[in-house]
């Protein structure tokens, strides 16, 4: 009894109720682009009867900064939503974010056991989930990738039980919370297909495939008319658009017809018309799986661990009628496609979290298979206890990542003292960018990086100048070699921080563990950065 229900439901209450303790010991969000989505919520709730699709962040340099994020926006807008009613609580859209993860962990213990499997197999299929590094980290940052993870595996499990227009609104929910489950969406109708076999439903199957297909082709079209009219392009619509144009179809009037008003070539319409939208940023990519060590911090010993031993037992089992059948292989087919269809449409830029949704339905049949392994009273508890040491290291690195470094601290407090002219630093905007008190300048004008990188001395020098840059900050735990084809636009290269502290015009003026910065040289201060002398904290 107690491994049948009481301990999957100790294991999800503990992992839920870690991931919430790590996010209230934070005040606000620091990990990369997840200050972006907080305060595109903080933004909303401004007025919550006009979707926005921009983020005012607060610098301490004076101002705001105003980015763009014109990808769906339902996390955004129940964040708002939960922000304004409890009077800008950061904790209470913290408490939101945690219940996605709750809701992926219930929904996903309720869909491995619907076929009555063994209570070894559930435990292993938890406490792999649970432990998953990517996804407790995500589900502490705000970032939308667990909780559209857990409106597909709602979707999924209501889909199982034919309770399909659950299953439905819960597809659309995730839809809308993160455009990229749209690669799911062929997958949606072949499980269809298993759910309401032929043999038994026939003609009810192509009815209920019919509605479920127009059901998605309108919200598709409604979503293609809201960015529209945002001035924006929805992605997939926008993914697609060249293969529609190249059917001879009138694109230019279908838009301004779902746009509900005519624009003039080449306009857009502002979203958020009190502040000026700035372009587009960007999008930091934490965990590049190009990098093979990403896949070992991101995915965790624990997974790689139960898919080898799954392999391992499914091998001598192949040619059994039982093993290559039945719902848990459904499953794996849904996240081998997601997998293998993620990896190819995003493989110039590969993040870890992009993959996310396949991997709970992936686990399914791995954790199953593990569950026929012999000995299950000794490997099971060292299993259990893995486990538990790998999310503490893992909510650890959370917390620490959610905080900003003293050395940044450090440097924040001598840029203040001694501000750069121009007052401009050249930095990678991590989270703790707001936090300085100067602008700063990753981009080169928002695609010019890799020519930076790419450029001789002289060249560099000029483009610094160029952007009006006073000095460069090096974040020391960013350093790091870069591809060919540079890319990882997330790293300092090893070579441009050696080729800068090898050049004598650049002069280090601080240096701490966290951080180095050096002076960018303008006509007339040449002479004047080479007296100066590094300050040390």
């Amino acid at each position: 009894m107690f491994l049948e229900r009481w301990a999957p439901v100790s294991i999800i209450l503990l992992s839920w109720i870690g991931v919430l303790f790590v996010g209230l010991l934070t005040r606000e969000p620091m990990i990369g682009d997840e200050v972006t989505h907080y305060y595109l919520a903080v933004t909303q709730s401004h007025d919550l009867s006009t979707p926005t699709i921009s983020a005012e962040i607060p610098v301490n340099h004076g101002g705001q900064e105003v980015r763009n994020y014109p990808h769906v926006f339902l996390w955004h807008y129940l964040a708002a939503v939960v922000f304004r009613i409890t009077g800008g609580s950061f904790f209470a859209v913290q408490i939101m974010q945690s219940l996605f993860w709750l809701q992926a962990l219930v929904y996903s213990w309720l869909l491995f056991k619907s076929d009555d499997r063994g209570s070894v197999g559930v435990l292993v299929y938890l406490v792999v989930l649970a432990s998953l590094p990517a996804c407790l980290i995500f589900s502490v940052a705000f970032y939308q990738d667990v909780p559209a993870i857990a409106q597909l595996i709602a979707s999924f499990y209501y889909l199982r039980k034919r309770r399909l227009a659950f299953s439905v609104i819960f597809i659309l929910f995730a839809l809308s919370i993160k455009e990229t489950i749209v690669v799911m969406v062929p997958a949606y109708f072949g499980v269809m297909l298993y759910a309401y076999p032929w043999k038994e439903y026939r003609w009810k199957t192509v009815t209920r495939m019919g509605i479920v297909a127009v059901v998605f082709f309108a919200y598709f079209v409604m979503a293609v008319g809201l960015f529209i009219h945002l001035g924006q392009k929805y992605y997939p619509y926008a993914k697609v658009l060249p293969y529609i144009q190249k059917m001879g179809v009138n694109v230019r009037q279908i838009e301004e017809c779902l746009g509900h008003e005519k624009q003039p070539p080449g306009t857009t319409v502002p979203v958020y018309t009190r502040k000026k939208i700035h372009k587009q940023q960007v999008a930091n990519n934490p965990g590049d799986v190009r990098n093979p060590v990403n896949l070992l911090i991101y995915g965790g010993g624990l997974f790689w661990l139960t898919a080898g031993l799954g392999v391992v037992m499914v091998l001598p089992r192949l040619s059994q009628r039982e093993t290559i059948l039945g719902w848990s292989w459904v499953w794996a087919g849904c996240g081998i496609w997601y997998i293998s269809f993620t990896a190819w449409f995003m493989r110039t830029a590969p993040d870890v979290r992009f993959f996310l949704p396949g991997v709970p339905l992936l686990l399914i049949s791995m954790a199953e298979l593990d569950s026929w392994l012999p000995r299950k009273r000794i490997w099971l508890p060292i299993l259990i206890s893995l486990a538990v040491i790998q999310s503490v290291i893992v909510l650890g690195k959370t917390y620490q990542l959610r905080h900003v470094k003293p050395g940044v601290i450090s440097a924040i407090e001598f840029l203040k003292q001694h501000p750069p002219t121009p007052n401009r630093v050249f930095m990678y905007p991590e989270g703790n960018y707001r936090l300085f008190p100067c602008p700063h300048e990753w981009y080169m004008g928002h695609d010019r990086l890799r020519d930076f990188w790419k450029a001789g001395r002289d060249q560099r020098l000029a483009i610094l100048q160029e952007m009006e840059v006073g000095a460069i900050v090096v974040k020391k735990w960013l350093v790091a070699p870069i591809d060919k084809d540079m890319n990882n636009l997330g790293v300092y290269p090893d070579f441009f921080v050696k080729d800068i502290a090898r050049d004598r015009r650049f002069i280090m003026i601080y240096e701490n563990p966290d951080i180095t910065i050096y002076s960018v040289p303008f006509p007339g201060q040449v002479g004047a950065n080479n007296s100066a002398g590094a300050a040390q904290p």
